[in-house]
């Protein structure tokens, strides 16, 4: 999966952190708390990119130290998560059940990997297809794959609009203009696996 850089999560961070200082300045709760969701949904799909990266990515292009480093800076997101969680709580008592769902989900996608059942693909459907979306050829975000089968989401309207390569095995992924890479395809078999099957094409 393609998962926003720690430099954008970092700038992203500082521009959250700014306007939730204006938004206690100004007494503004209503803000402050569509804020913090917009937050804890950002930080749960680094969470899942980043689970992603130490599931996908080889030895030889990440290290098993460089996983452990990641494995460790995904428990701190949760933890952040966790305190977000505990915030939106308070203010909207209902969000409780989802908010508590959604960090216990985060907290497996920390564990050490030793190869990925269909749970865990469900798992991770789930978490992402709430930010990319779980259609196919619908506004909201698309699921698409490298020519080799490695999955990858395109997000907002799910037309690509950047091209570059596979993580995992360096084939060309994305594409231009809204339209994908020719040697690229919507991931049916991984849709189908976690049960998303409507409006598959090939």
């Amino acid at each position: 999966m393609i998962a926003a850089s720690e430099k954008d999560l970092t700038l992203f961070k500082k521009t959250c952190d700014d306007a939730d200082r204006l938004c206690i300045e100004s007494n503004s709760g209503r803000s402050r708390h569509s804020l913090h969701r917009v937050w804890f949904q950002i930080l749960r799909m680094r969470i899942a990119g980043m689970y992603y990266l130490r599931r996908d990515l080889t030895d030889n292009i990440l290290s098993q130290a460089a996983k452990k480093d990641m494995q460790t800076k995904q428990v701190a997101l949760v933890d952040d998560a966790s305190q977000l969680g505990d915030r939106m709580v308070r203010h909207a008592p209902s969000l409780s059940p989802d908010v508590d769902k959604m960090i216990e989900e985060a907290k497996e996608m920390c564990k050490d990997i030793e190869g990925i059942s269909l749970e865990e693909k469900k798992m991770i459907f789930s978490v992402m297809g709430g930010d990319v979306g779980t259609g196919v050829g619908s506004f909201g975000g698309h699921w698409y794959q490298c020519p080799n089968g490695h999955v990858y989401t395109i997000g907002e309207c799910g037309g690509a609009m950047q091209q570059t390569t596979c993580p995992e095995c360096g084939q060309s992924v994305g594409g231009g203009d809204h339209r994908l890479d020719q040697s690229n395809s919507v991931a049916n078999d991984f849709l189908r696996e976690v049960g998303a099957r409507q409006n598959l094409r090939s």
